[in-house]
């Protein structure tokens, strides 16, 4: 039979999880509530997504991200009183594979210090073609979950908002502003010493909302600037251009503006991706080079359309015989367009062609 215990003051053994035996409330243990609570907010898993992304899109070794992260803009938004940075550029420009990297980053800078001084790493990645992660209330879902899985004593501002009875949250779980207030009230509560909040690809969201999500971080969420940092990436969007403005406590960090920086990354990506290329295919140095010469100069500055030639290339040898290797690589890379809608178009044709 369960227990009912009514405690009198903090109990700080329960919620780190120090206490010894079983101590339920309500005949309810708090473990079994963590997990209904988890699993009532259906949230998404981060690090899958990020996993998955990885797969899909590569992510940058640190010398790509270097210029980012030696920039004014980012060292003062780690270190300094900016509390919010906006990463934006165009389509291709590598801003999913930027922010993993940053994430890692960010990551390594939390396994670095010791408790109780390490920091949070909080993040999410909008994906336009997935309803579960293409919303504000996605979002936020997904950031609740990242902080109470590295600390669980944030668990106690869900519980607290838990029906144990009804086996229901006592409020709207789709709403994404009774969201805000639960994500505000973790960071509230939140003991470490910094909270990084990385969201990826707002553009993404497929939520009219973003204006008033993006008045809520800047009005409300900007007032602990040493503490609580939020990097946002996106395409240009009118809504953040009117809601996130350059000043002592935002940044913006112009992809399009950083042409030279973001064109050498893609070239230094390309040297590595037709290296790792070369071992499996055996291209010799002749035509290595050839290759680079030629994905370097229709690139454009997009790691898009160099993720997307080099994906087809690892396919090359495949589709013929090795004796036709050399010429099917030398024909493709010569049928190449600059632009990623070009090398999106032309990998139908290309793939006919060699089958």
């Amino acid at each position: 039979m369960a227990t009912t215990i009514t405690f009198g003051a903090n109990n700080r053994g329960l919620e780190v999880n120090q206490n010894n035996g079983q101590i339920t409330i309500g005949g309810t243990s708090d473990h079994e509530i963590d997990r209904m609570c988890i699993e009532a907010l259906r949230c998404p898993n981060s690090r899958t997504v990020r996993n998955r992304l990885t797969e899909e899109k590569d992510k940058l070794s640190p010398k790509l991200v270097t210029w980012v992260l030696e920039s004014e803009e980012f060292r003062n938004w780690q270190d300094g009183e900016v509390c919010l940075l906006w990463i934006k550029g165009g389509a291709g420009k590598g801003k999913t594979m930027m922010a993993i990297s940053l994430v890692d980053h960010l990551w390594w800078l939390r396994t670095e210090c010791s408790l109780p001084n390490r920091p949070l790493v909080s993040y999410f990645f909008c994906r336009n073609s997935d309803t579960e992660l293409n919303s504000i209330t996605a979002i936020l879902k997904g950031l609740i979950f990242q902080l109470v899985v590295q600390d669980d004593t944030l668990m106690r501002v869900l519980r607290s908002r838990w029906n144990t009875a009804e086996r229901e949250f006592q409020f709207d779980t789709t709403s994404w502003r009774k969201l805000w207030d639960i994500l505000w009230d973790m960071l509230d509560r939140c003991t470490s010493s910094k909270v990084y909040l990385v969201v990826d690809a707002l553009d993404e969201c497929e939520d009219n909302a973003i204006g008033a999500f993006l008045q809520l971080i800047v009005r409300n969420g900007l007032d602990q600037p040493r503490r609580i940092k939020w990097l946002l990436t996106s395409r240009p969007l009118d809504a953040a251009e009117r809601e996130l403005l350059p000043g002592h406590d935002q940044a913006q960090v112009s992809l399009e503006l950083n042409y030279d920086n973001v064109a050498q990354s893609v070239r230094q990506y390309v040297v590595q991706k037709v290296h790792e290329l070369d071992r499996r295919q055996s291209y010799g140095e002749s035509l290595r080079r050839q290759i680079e010469y030629e994905l370097v100069k229709n690139a454009e500055g997009t790691f898009l359309w160099a993720s997307l030639v080099c994906k087809e290339l690892d396919g090359v040898r495949k589709r013929g015989s090795s004796r036709d290797h050399p010429r099917n690589t030398s024909w493709f890379i010569c049928s190449l367009s600059p632009g990623v809608s070009a090398a999106r178009e032309g990998q139908q044709i290309r793939s006919e062609r060699l089958c």
